[in-house]
């Protein structure tokens, strides 16, 4: 039994030996001291019997034959070379490994170690593991990116055939316009845009852009429309030109009396003030909107008259009333009208329309101080 835990020890001593250098230079040499002695074999005969317990450098030291094991026979042998009847030799260095590449043992993949064998001069193999040697990609397939789909670019690797794709975003719509439609002044409008790429069509209503209207004729620069608001003032005595039809001018305003006739007197005029309008309308190339028209005549129908407070005044049945009528261009005809005032005035305004067959299209008023 003891000499079974002796040879544990000395194994144990061997293993940690072929790291860790021995201290004792001979074999035999066992308390340290310079040369082999009786004492050496006695330590090691009691080391053999279990009565002395050696460092790890010592059982190196006592093994003299051997065997892995200190026994009697290690004392022996220590014991004859004290002597000189033994050469033991002396302790040698520990072996340190110097492993050689040998071969590979499982080739490296893309996505798996490898392994190969290395081996020592004594014959003492170990492994190393060989790192994956990742995918070899290369492009394999592309697609486009277009505005209805994503491109997509796939790569393949060379050794295992492995793939992977790699996504690109989608292209905007590139629109071009292809219809155009301009708002009016009320109506709308859109412009349509078609898509190179997909055909793909997108609407972009217009809002009306509303009226323009010249400061000067009142008209729509868009449209020609009449400003419903819009009244060009002339002064008494200028003239309020319509290019291509006609011309009129206000002349005079006078007081006039009023005279008893049946539809004066149903109408109850009593004392009510009453004016003459004296105007003059030149034919600078008027056509008649209506087929059975005679030729150029402004009357009533054409004009209003108001006094000072705004108020609106009545025609006045007179015989010095009279219309201007002017059938040949170039020529000027002179008209009176008798209107009477709601409220005593000093001033009245003469509004004149000019009409199409639309209706009114311009506007202008006269103001004139009425005269005795």
């Amino acid at each position: 039994m003891k000499k079974s835990i002796s040879a544990v020890l000395l194994t144990i001593v061997l293993i940690i030996s072929l790291i860790t250098p021995v201290l004792a230079a001979l074999k035999g040499d066992i308390d340290g001291t310079p040369g082999i002695s009786a004492s050496d074999a006695r330590l090691v005969l009691r080391a053999a019997v279990g009565l002395e317990v050696l460092t790890a450098s010592q059982l190196v030291a006592a093994d003299a034959d051997g065997d892995t094991v200190v026994s009697a026979s290690d004392a022996r042998l220590i014991l004859r070379a004290s002597v000189g009847l033994e050469n033991l030799g002396e302790i040698p260095e520990a072996h340190v490994h110097e492993y050689k590449f040998k071969e590979i043992t499982r080739e490296p993949t893309c996505s798996n170690s490898g392994r190969k064998l290395l081996v020592c001069s004594c014959g003492k193999e170990t492994f190393e593991t060989i790192e994956a040697l990742g995918h070899d990609f290369g492009l394999s397939g592309e697609e486009a990116p277009t505005c209805m789909k994503k491109g997509k670019s796939v790569f393949t690797c060379s050794r295992c055939s492995y793939s992977k794709t790699e996504y690109t975003d989608k292209l905007d719509h590139d629109f071009q316009l292809d219809e155009a439609k301009p708002a009016g002044c009320e109506t709308k409008g859109h412009n349509l845009y078609k898509c190179s790429m997909c055909g793909r069509i997108k609407n972009e209503p217009l809002e009306p852009i509303g009226h323009s209207y010249s400061k000067t004729t009142g008209l729509c620069e868009n449209c020609g429309l009449s400003d419903p608001t819009f009244y060009e003032e002339i002064p008494l005595g200028e003239k309020w030109i319509v290019a291509d039809n006609w011309e009129i001018s206000i002349e005079s305003v006078i007081n006039h009396p009023l005279h008893s006739t049946g539809i004066n007197e149903s109408k109850g005029y009593t004392d009510e003030q009453c004016v003459l309008i004296t105007y003059k309308v030149k034919n600078i190339g008027y056509k008649p909107h209506l087929a059975n028209a005679t030729g150029l005549i402004i009357t009533p129908l054409d004009f209003k008259v108001y006094d000072e407070t705004g108020e609106q005044a009545d025609n006045y049945v007179c015989n010095h009333t009279k219309y201007a009528q002017v059938e040949i261009k170039g020529l000027t005809a002179t008209g009176v009208v008798p209107v009477v005032l709601r409220n005593d005035s000093d001033t009245i305004t003469f509004v004149i329309s000019e009409y199409d067959s639309d209706g009114v299209i311009r506007r202008a008023f006269f103001t004139a101080n009425i005269t005795e």
